[in-house]
């Protein structure tokens, strides 16, 4: 699933917030549509020489998506593809989310030939060469080619084409490699819950000397089918999706190693339950790492692909779970960098030969983005090091040392750094200040605007502090506070999920113009982090284990309650809402503490973690079978017949991520024991519920909710 710097100490009683400024609340139907201008740069890319970028970027007053590059020496932007209409959407074999990754209008993906200034582009279907301003056709065929991936050599492409794997030198004839591709066995594509829960979205890798590729076989004929159902279909069309459910068989996988010219593949000994994470050596072996089914044991492997034997070079263990992470860089000398939370914190290491080099410690964590400038012996990433509401570009030297900020205004720095670590783009915002995106040397300097989204009127910094958690602890909140005097009502967001973050000093975009809409309105507004969030840590992370949705609400309540005691608040109108997970939590809020939240609005819930995908909810609670009382106790549905407030509860019916199921489950549970509840369904909603048109519906309804159920 899925800020101005102020006080952070334990607020009690009345805040003297300065209150929202005299500028009109921003109008929904100005929040759900595309900005004026220009959209943001998307997609970023350095060519491999570090000589230019490209983008794509929404044209302004279309929905169109071109295709852009700039030149990093004189900042000079220049159009390289101008779309002409809306991509097709891929076949029936490609998995709900990579469809969901890939749809959009003109330019999705694109790719840089590692040797060339050339781009891959494919187009409804198939891949085509833009050199030189000219696009050349690279296949034609009735199925689409999915995943497709430049050999290092720059010479071919390598693509999967009805569940099989080919390779097509650049003006020569296509090569199939794999032939066992049919029905449900699928050759170098990521099965579901791969791109779904553990971010692997490739099942595909060459090798650096463009020889070879490793490729993943997977199975999934034991995998439970899910139906959902198209009602807007005449015949009222039925959808069927690979979908293992908490306890069920997942996708079974083997690795193996084609050449590049064709031939027998040599199949790895590695073993695991969950194939997570696969690269080459600069010397020619594989790096291979695998997960138990607990997820509570990594293993990373070296194999020789030439005989398929591995060895294991270390393991990465917690009691509660292992997370996965990007952070893996396998560098020309043998060594390995990686990250880990073994010290409580995440941070990054050096392995070699069996020992452990620490590159950086403290208490602040390692978020990722990790480029390794080996020629200059230095490491750069993304981190919380400030403190965890903001993110910050910085380096250290691969020797270790003092870590050094790149990026020095408060806020959020979301970036991309060159190949050559002489360039970095920055997309920076705050909680109140949309993004805007520049291109910057290394030192920080702007060599060139790349876009910014227009700021927007009625909107004001929120206050983030820290108030106590139910066990005592502090938690990190964030507190949007209305003008209008008197005691006045709360609207509570909760995400809550476990290593999310939801108060943090960036642009949230529709969700806190919503909030501000509603300050203005004359609610307040807090937004809280509990325990299992990221940003304070893993033992914090770690406590949720094996109760999702359990701890996180007492949590919840305690924000609750130390809003009851600040004069300005009418404790008997506070009100909570959430998205996904978010959902979930907004449920179990109100129907476990209905003496604490006067109404909800639960939009996509999990309503019994029974009905969510393996590797998620395995991952945080174990199986159904050896944890029954942690399911129970974290599902909504098993006390939908409490429910004694206001609820608003909202899906989508085409949701392949919660399906509405879970929501039919609430509802007939509560229909059952005669209690009533608003419901507001979309019949093509999927997780996200739709476009601007169906969110703009979404949110008035949501408005009018809380209106009714909590007043003015």
């Amino acid at each position: 699933m899925i800020r101005t710097a102020l006080l952070l100490t334990l607020f009690v009683g009345s805040c003297a917030t300065p209150p929202p400024p005299a500028d009109p609340a921003p109008q929904l139907g100005d929040i759900f549509k595309d900005p004026p201008g220009p959209g943001l740069p998307q997609g970023i890319s350095f060519s491999s020489d570090g000589g230019r970028l490209a983008f794509r970027q929404r044209r302004e007053g279309s929905k169109l998506n071109d295709l852009w590059s700039l030149d990093l020496a004189t900042g000079r932007k220049k159009l390289l593809y101008r779309a002409e209409g809306e991509q097709a959407l891929s076949a029936e074999e490609k998995s709900a989310r990579e469809r969901r990754r890939e749809r959009g209008r003109g330019v999705g993906r694109f790719f840089w030939n590692p040797k060339a200034p050339h781009l891959l582009l494919p187009l409804s279907g198939d891949l085509f060469l833009l050199r030189d301003g000219e696009l050349e056709r690279v296949t034609e065929t009735k199925a689409p080619e999915l995943t497709p991936a430049w050999s290092p050599d720059g010479r071919a492409v390598a693509y999967v084409r009805q569940q099989n794997l080919y390779v097509r030198k650049i003006g020569a004839d296509e090569r199939k490699l794999t032939s066992a591709g049919k029905a449900k066995i699928r050759c170098g594509l990521a099965e579901f819950i791969a791109q779904e829960e553990l971010g692997r979205h490739r099942g595909f890798w060459w090798s650096e000397d463009s020889q070879r590729l490793a490729y993943v076989h997977t199975d999934s004929t034991k995998v439970p089918e899910f139906f959902m159902h198209d009602f807007l279909h005449e015949t009222g069309r039925t959808i069927p999706q690979e979908y293992p459910r908490a306890g069920d068989a997942n996708a079974t996988w083997k690795l193996g190693v084609v050449a590049a010219k064709g031939g027998n593949t040599v199949w790895m000994t590695v073993k695991g339950e969950y194939l997570a994470r696969v690269a080459w050596f600069p010397d020619g072996a594989l790096a291979v790492q695998t997960l138990d089914r607990a997820q509570k044991e990594l293993t990373f492997h070296r194999c020789d692909p030439k005989t398929g034997e591995s060895t294991v070079l270390f393991h990465e263990r917690d009691p509660a779970w292992v997370q996965l992470h990007r952070d893996t860089r396998l560098l020309k000398d043998g060594r390995i960098l990686w990250s880990s939370e073994r010290s409580g914190r995440r941070h990054l290491y050096l392995f070699e030969k069996g020992e452990w080099k620490t590159l950086t410690s403290g208490d602040w964590d390692v978020r990722g983005g990790v480029s390794v400038d080996e020629d200059r012996g230095e490491v750069w990433f993304s981190a919380a090091s400030k403190n965890a509401r903001e993110r910050h570009l910085q380096r250290v030297s691969l020797d270790g040392g003092a870590v050094t900020r790149v990026t020095k205004r408060p806020g959020w720095h979301a970036t991309v750094v060159s190949p050559d670590h002489r360039y970095f783009v920055d997309a920076y915002s705050r909680a109140h200040i949309p993004p805007r995106v520049t291109l910057r040397r290394a030192a920080g300097d702007v060599v060139a605007e790349l876009g910014a989204e227009p700021a927007r009127d009625g909107v004001s910094a929120p206050r983030f502090l820290e108030i106590p958690g139910a066990d005592g602890a502090p938690m990190h909140a964030m507190f949007m506070r209305t003008a209008v005097p008197g005691k006045r009502p709360v609207v509570m967001y909760v995400y809550g999920g476990p290593g999310s973050q939801s108060v943090a000093d960036r642009w949230r975009g529709t969700r806190y113009l919503f909030h501000t809409r509603l300050v203005h309105a004359g609610f307040h507004v807090l937004v809280c982090d509990n325990r299992g969030c990221g940003g304070r840590g893993r033992d914090s992370t770690r406590s949720v284990a094996r109760a999702l949705c359990q701890l996180e609400v007492e949590d919840q309540a305690a924000g609750a309650a130390w809003l009851a005691e600040r004069r300005d608040v009418d404790k008997s109108r506070i009100g909570i809402w959430g998205w996904s997970y978010g959902g979930t939590m907004a449920l179990q809020c109100i129907v476990r503490k209905s003496e604490t939240f006067a109404a909800a609005v639960a939009v996509a819930p999990v309503t019994d973690w029974r009905d969510y995908d393996t590797a998620y909810t395995e991952r945080y609670m174990g199986t159904p079978k050896d944890n029954p009382d942690g399911y129970r106790d974290g599902s909504p549905i098993s006390v939908a017949d409490q429910l004694a407030r206001p609820l608003l509860l909202v899906h989508g019916f085409k949701d392949d991520n919660v399906h509405f199921r879970g929501a039919a489950a609430f509802l007939h549970k509560a229909q059952q024991a005669g209690r009533a509840l608003d419901v507001d369904f979309y019949p093509r909603g999927a997780h996200g519920i739709g476009g601007n048109t169906e969110k703009r519906l979404l949110f008035e309804r949501m408005e009018r909710f809380f209106a009714a159920s909590l007043g003015r």
